[in-house]
């Protein structure tokens, strides 16, 4: 017989947990390998009893982008593969299928780059990011039914706390790519049904007013506005339709084909765009107009068709032993060696993996983004459950047009990691649905 569930305890242990993970931050950074080596065993430990409660303490320890995050992604394919009976019975075969289908490919391409000597242990951890971080996926989905309210509201805590310390790092905390449009979202959304003293609407007010005084990335505007709209949709209609997910995946997808098959380095005209000094007004139509107009057909445009040329009409099927420089063609019309990451998570795949499992990963991607997406089928869900599914298919499509980091090795155990959730709590409802029918 289960216990029943003690919220004190509940809480007091996530709050454990997380004040070591977050003591633990700077001597990831300062503390070298035997640091990590040390914790290797406590943070396994709190992977494999796979608890939601060391889930908040678990996204911090893999927010670095270390080892460990490495080891943490490494553990979600072992559960995986342990748990491949139990995930077939929840409609998933198809995609088991695909996402283990390369694997031989990549342990085969692993023991060549490690024979040849010419690769570190870092450049292969790097390399294998994009893959296993698609892993995470089934991890949380494993764990769906074990979740509750007060789980859901220490991710957000910790999606606070990435937005802090991303304006006392030096560097960028990737977690406030997916924090922008949860914040902005839940504003929304708070406000509709709440009122303006309400402790979730004034403390997303604050985490929204964080992130955007020092300004903010057209991409994350847009993912933010999209991710808001899709929750409002919700709210209003109590359903979303797939046609809302479909219609984003296609003009997403549409708007990369025409930026590849029009671009021609030889006759582009420059935009004059100073990105230095011409700031994103989000409250000027016309300041958000010339910034995307800048990112799509000076920034990500060229971009685009240089990995489309070097990598899919001129690239490898197989997965690439060495990832060498490819030819940029310029918006000038000039022609330079650069090693600059896709953009474009399709894109990026592809180049990193080769044709066959770029293209395959990237399926695996589309349908998982889509799986996650049917939460929003079930009426009256909480308020974490309505922003966080819909900032999945906001960063989904829209972010992954633009960017690769939902996958990579400071941010996919996350992203993906919701996505899983929200899945599996869409497919327990489900079967719960059809067992009531039957009692």
């Amino acid at each position: 017989m289960n216990k029943p569930f003690d919220s004190k305890k509940e809480t007091l242990e996530i709050i454990t947990h997380l004040v070591i993970a977050v003591f633990c931050l700077p001597l990831y950074q300062f503390g070298g390998e035997v640091f990590k080596f040390l914790l290797a065993p406590y943070v396994i430990y709190m992977l494999f009893r796979m608890q939601p409660k060391y889930i908040p303490a678990l996204l911090i320890h893999f927010m670095d982008g270390t080892s460990m995050s490495f080891l943490i992604l490494m553990g979600c394919l072992i559960i995986t593969i342990k748990n491949i009976k139990r995930l077939k019975q929840l409609k998933l075969r198809f995609i088991l299928i695909l996402i283990l289908l390369p694997m031989p490919l990549f342990i085969y391409n692993v023991y060549l780059k490690v024979l040849s000597g010419n690769e570190s242990l870092i450049s292969i951890i790097r390399f294998l990011f994009l893959y296993l971080g698609l892993f995470s996926f089934f991890y949380f989905l494993l764990m769906a039914r074990k979740f509750k309210r007060i789980h859901l509201k220490y991710i957000f805590i910790v999606l606070g706390f990435a937005v802090v310390l991303n304006i006392l790092s030096p560097t960028t905390v990737r977690y406030i790519f997916f924090s922008l449009p949860v914040f902005v979202t839940l504003l929304f959304i708070s406000l509709k049904k709440r009122s303006f003293y309400d402790p979730l609407f004034v403390s997303s007010l604050i985490m929204v007013l964080l992130l955007t005084l020092g300004g903010t990335t057209s991409t994350l505007f847009f993912t933010a506005i999209i991710g808001a709209f899709i929750a409002m949709y919700y709210s209003k209609r109590k359903v979303l339709t797939k046609r809302i997910v479909y219609l984003l995946f296609a003009a997403t997808s549409l708007l990369v084909v025409v930026s590849v098959f029009s671009y021609n380095p030889s006759s582009q005209k420059l935009l004059n765009y100073d990105l230095a000094n011409e700031e994103l007004d989000v409250l000027d139509p016309n300041s958000i107009f010339k910034r995307a107009q800048f990112k799509l057909f000076e920034d990500r445009s060229p971009l685009w068709y240089s990995v489309y040329d070097n990598y899919v009409i001129n690239g490898k099927f197989s997965i690439p032993i060495q990832q060498n420089e490819f030819t940029y063609y310029t918006v000038q019309g000039t022609e330079i060696e650069s090693d600059l990451p896709a953009h474009n998570i399709y894109l990026e795949l592809i180049k990193k993996y080769g044709i066959f499992t770029g293209l395959v990963l990237s399926l695996v991607f589309i349908l998982m983004i889509i799986k996650s997406s049917l939460i929003l089928k079930i009426k009256n869900l909480n308020i974490y459950l309505i922003v966080i599914s819909a900032s999945i298919i906001s960063c989904g499509f829209f972010g992954g047009m633009t960017g690769q980091y939902l996958l990579l090795g400071t941010f996919s155990f996350l992203f993906m990691g919701l996505a899983g959730l929200c899945y599996g709590i869409y497919i327990n409802h489900q079967q719960d649905a059809l067992n009531k029918k039957f009692v």
